[in-house]
């Protein structure tokens, strides 16, 4: 049997190709709304309405979210991810540091994984040991 590298190469292309556009359709999605101003990560997030978008393929492992509203597209990446019981209820946590809002949590009902994100380390050296543990939730819906 003889390999022809160039059209080896041109079929893994096309492969990759097809991956990357189906990856999108296997996702979560989700929606939520704001009602203040949030830090996610590096990203503010002013109030209003969101659509949340969590790919759940193999092909990205590292659980980069993905936020869409406001005109504009935020990304996420959380510290750490956890898997719990699934359940009926997904809800980010949102912590209030000094009157400022970080979100600190993502947790999907529908795949039992929580995903947690880093605190800026301008507003982290501002925060006392109570404000670990003060949170505001907020529902978020769909899949």
């Amino acid at each position: 049997m003889k390999i022809y590298p160039k059209r080896a190469l041109t079929v893994l292309g096309f492969a990759t190709v097809f991956s990357l556009i189906a990856l999108p359709l296997s996702a979560q999605q989700a929606r939520f709304t704001l009602p203040m101003e949030a830090h996610w990560g590096k990203a503010i997030l002013p109030p209003g309405d969101y659509r949340l978008t969590v790919p759940t393929s193999v092909a990205s492992p590292m659980g980069v979210m993905y936020i869409y509203g406001n005109g504009g597209t935020k990304m996420a990446m959380p510290a750490m991810t956890d898997i719990r019981p699934e359940s009926k209820h997904s809800y980010l946590r949102l912590l209030n540091i000094d009157g400022t809002y970080v979100i600190r949590e993502f947790s999907s009902g529908a795949t039992g994984k929580t995903y947690t994100f880093g605190i800026p380390k301008t507003l982290r050296l501002r925060m006392s040991p109570a404000q670990h543990d003060l949170a505001t939730l907020i529902d978020v819906s769909g899949q």
